[in-house]
């Protein structure tokens, strides 16, 4: 446990530390993110919708550019930022935002783990990128991005639990009660008619 929010927190001052080496001199807008961690749990296939906030307290208006980035430690123990499979599971409800002067934003992202994901935890982190003003440029909102946290668990598994295995079971001891009843039936049915067959036999003999 100790060791995960370590590392958590290490994420995080190496994702703002990465955000605010490359932000321009030229930018003086002031943008913040709430929250900053999002810790998930997900089993493979399951979908959720979770919400941030986006608040711009300069006096520029800015076009921001939300990015996912795949949050990984190598054998030395340094922390790598980089595109990878489990990046597409994310994905925002708007690939641009427009963040007027003194204006708090709702922003919603979609976290999916496809079915075959394999269990395990996953780190990423939702940067929002300014958009370039002119050609050749390009800015970064300082230190604005979210670690995201996701622990992916097994598939449930949803033919068992909408497919109950004792349903065969009665069924075929239904089919075979049935089967039985009309056995049963057409047998009293032949009775019924040969005894009423002598019946007939003897009344025709008495006479």
């Amino acid at each position: 446990m100790g060791n995960r929010l370590f590392l958590s927190l290490a994420a995080c001052f190496c994702i703002a530390a990465m955000l605010l080496l490359a932000s321009p001199a030229r930018s003086e807008a002031v943008i913040s993110v709430t929250p900053t961690r999002i810790p998930l749990t997900l089993a493979a296939g399951e979908m959720t919708s979770t919400w941030l906030t986006l608040t711009n307290r300069g006096d520029e208006e800015l076009r921001i550019l939300p990015q996912v980035l795949a949050v990984a430690e190598d054998e030395e123990g340094k922390i790598n930022f980089g595109k990878g499979e489990d990046c597409g599971w994310v994905s925002f409800e708007q690939s641009e935002l427009l963040l007027e002067p003194l204006m708090d934003m709702q922003v919603e992202v979609t976290v999916a783990p496809p079915r075959d994901a394999a269990p395990g935890l996953r780190r990423l982190a939702l940067t929002f990128i300014q958009a370039p003003e002119g050609e050749g440029e390009i800015g970064v909102a300082g230190g604005l991005a979210v670690l995201v946290e996701l622990d992916v668990q097994a598939a449930e598994d949803a033919g068992a639990s909408s497919f109950p295995i004792w349903l065969p079971l009665l069924s075929a001891t239904v089919f075979l009660v049935a089967i039985g009843a009309l056995l049963a039936l057409q047998r009293h049915r032949k009775r019924g008619e040969a005894g009423a067959a002598l019946t007939d036999n003897t009344g025709g003999r008495e006479k």
